[in-house]
Order: structure tokens, then C-alpha cells, then sequence
């Protein structure tokens, strides 16, 4: 009894028993499926780990527990958060730009309900265009964070970059 208990006990602790397939009605109906309150926390608790580590100046594994989170958690709404810190890391510390620009991508999709995070994803990838010397895209990209997000403090950075 004790061992069951134990085993229960792991396997709820690892996620696994509530990592389930998504019901096909939901799939059916092209409604999207957000990830379960155990998986957000648990991709939460991933993306401490790699803050943590990069901190620690273990950046190489602080980019594969973030990478982790979105392999892992693909309906969780901290996948985002894994998006952008990839995205600011490879903008900031590797300067390896297209890399970038493929995160602030994912940050920016319609799926991300988050008006913030959706504004720092434009924003940077305005930046990546920028750094790249696609002046005409990065501009067009500024200018759509001018517009979409009017009350951001992205705004200012955006203007900044125009000009």
C-alpha cells in the first residue's frame, strides 16, 4: 500500500497522470485548449529553474529548461513567458538575431491573450529587423506596435527606433 501510494504520489508530482489528450469534440470544434492549472505550474516552476541558472551564469542550461517548457507544455500560457526570455537571450547575450526573431514570433501569435507580452514580442521583433538591417520591416513592425498597442510602454522605444 505504501509503495502505491508512493508511486501515485511521483507520477502526480511529475505531471504525467494530467498530461491527457485533449477531448476530440474540442479539437474538432478548432476551439483552442489551454493547458491544465498543474501543467502552468509546473512550466512556472521550469522557467524559475532557468531564470535561476542563468543567473548562475549556466546560461546553455538555463536555454534547454526553457526550450523544455514549450517541448513539454504546448498549451500552457507560460510557454510565452519561454518565448521571450529564449528571444531576449539570443537578442541580447548571443546577438544571433533570426533565432530571436523566431520566438518573438510565437510571443506575438494570436493565441497569447496577454496585451503586455504580445507588445514586448512586437516590440523586439522590430528590434531583430532593426539589427538585421531590414529597416523597411523593422519600421512597418514599429509602427504596428505604435498602433495595436497605444497605451504600452513599448510606445516610446517604438518612436525611438523610427526615428
Amino acid at each position: 500500500m505504501r509503495q502505491a501510494c508512493s508511486l501515485f504520489a511521483l507520477l502526480v508530482a511529475s505531471g504525467s497522470v494530467f498530461a491527457q489528450a485533449p477531448p476530440a469534440t474540442e479539437e474538432a470544434s478548432g476551439t483552442a485548449v489551454r493547458g491544465s492549472i498543474v501543467e502552468d505550474r509546473t512550466a512556472k516552476k521550469l522557467l524559475e529553474a532557468g531564470d535561476a541558472r542563468l543567473d548562475a551564469n549556466e546560461a546553455t542550461k538555463a536555454v534547454e529548461i526553457w526550450k523544455s517548457v514549450i517541448e513539454r507544455y504546448p498549451r500552457s500560457r507560460y510557454r510565452f513567458d519561454a518565448h521571450l526570455r529564449l528571444g531576449n537571450y539570443f537578442l541580447e547575450k548571443e546577438r544571433v538575431y533570426d533565432r530571436a526573431r523566431i520566438h518573438f514570433e510565437a510571443a506575438t501569435s494570436e493565441e497569447n491573450t496577454s496585451e503586455p507580452q504580445r507588445a514586448e514580442g512586437t516590440l523586439k521583433l522590430g528590434i531583430c529587423y532593426y539589427h538585421v538591417r531590414n529597416f523597411g520591416k523593422s519600421f512597418q513592425v514599429m509602427r504596428d506596435v505604435i498602433e495595436k498597442f497605444p497605451v504600452s510602454p513599448q510606445v516610446n522605444e517604438a518612436y525611438y527606433y523610427i526615428g
